[in-house]
């Protein structure tokens, strides 16, 4: 357990942030949902208005230090840092709440909170809508975080500073070892479109299993507890984050058994998961949504 106070969000934080005045007249660049990567947790791009082109949801004037965290599907935790100025004047979309620290709180402290796994629960726990998972900035604002004494939280800060280079670095790693994984691929089967070495084509339906029912996997007791994997656990390398999985007894219905090393596929909406895929490893006796 932490030894230092927890605190509210609002507590250390601006609360009032200033807004786009629809009377005033300059340059903008405008900073929506899609421009912050949720992976990086960086702002990848931005778009330059005038005042009076700028779509309706553009109000927010935010600054270098300010901590974006959208409001919007919380689970995909897309924050970022405004680590730098542009050369007009910087607004952001009311899809996000504004974290703007005071003297209290170290901005980098508090950017690595809300890329904690702590912070994506109590978000998630509060958010209303199935298909489209929303907060309010109050439900941020309300949120808590430990309260250490400035010098701690610049150490603490730094300290996690090396930590997400390193497994930048590593992502890197494997990104290029995946690319030459594809590379040894295609040297030695080919092209699967063009197909130029002749390969035989199967259906996958004649060569594989397709949602298999639990009669076909083997013996499964009733009382077994089985683990719901969530679409949202499979990232865009094909890794399923079992933190994410929930366990129960064997009650629910609808959804696809499954067993090990069988690959995983999304096939329906939202279409940002729609092709997303894995294979399951070290997992026993679950349930998937994954078609």
């Amino acid at each position: 357990m932490s030894k230092w106070e927890k605190v509210r969000l609002g507590d250390v934080c601006d609360t009032n942030i200033a807004t786009l005045s629809s009377k005033t007249d300059f340059i903008i660049d405008y900073i929506d949902i899609s421009s912050v990567d949720n992976e990086k947790k960086e702002i990848i791009s931005y778009k330059t208005y005038s005042t009076d082109e700028a779509p309706s949801r553009a109000k927010l004037l935010i600054k270098k230090h300010d901590v974006l965290v959208s409001t919007v599907r919380p689970n995909l935790n897309a924050v970022a840092l405004v680590s730098t100025e542009t050369s007009n004047r910087m607004v952001a979309s009311t899809g996000f709440c504004i974290l703007r620290s005071n003297d209290l709180l170290d901005c980098n402290y508090l950017f690595h909170y809300t890329k904690s796994n702590t912070f994506i629960r109590k978000l998630m726990s509060v958010a209303k809508g199935a298909s489209y998972p929303a907060v309010s900035n109050s439900d941020v604002y309300g949120t808590l975080i430990p309260l250490p004494p400035p010098d701690i939280q610049k150490k603490i800060a730094r300290e996690l500073d090396t930590v997400s280079e390193l497994l930048k670095l590593r992502k890197q790693q494997l990104e290029e070892l995946d690319q030459l994984t594809k590379s040894v691929f295609y040297e030695m089967f080919g092209d699967p479109v063009r197909n130029e070495k002749g390969w035989e084509w199967k259906r996958i339906s004649d060569i594989c299993m397709i949602n298999p029912k639990k009669s076909e996997l083997g013996k499964i007791e009733d009382e077994t507890l089985v683990s719901f994997v969530p679409m949202n656990s499979v990232s865009e390398s094909g890794d399923i984050d079992t933190s994410q999985t929930k366990e129960y007894k064997e009650v629910q219905t609808g959804f696809t058994y499954f067993r090990e090393n069988d690959v995983l596929f999304a096939k329906i909406t939202p279409c940002m998961e729609n092709g997303k895929g894995a294979i399951a490893r070290n997992l026993f006796n679950m349930k998937s949504e994954c078609g």
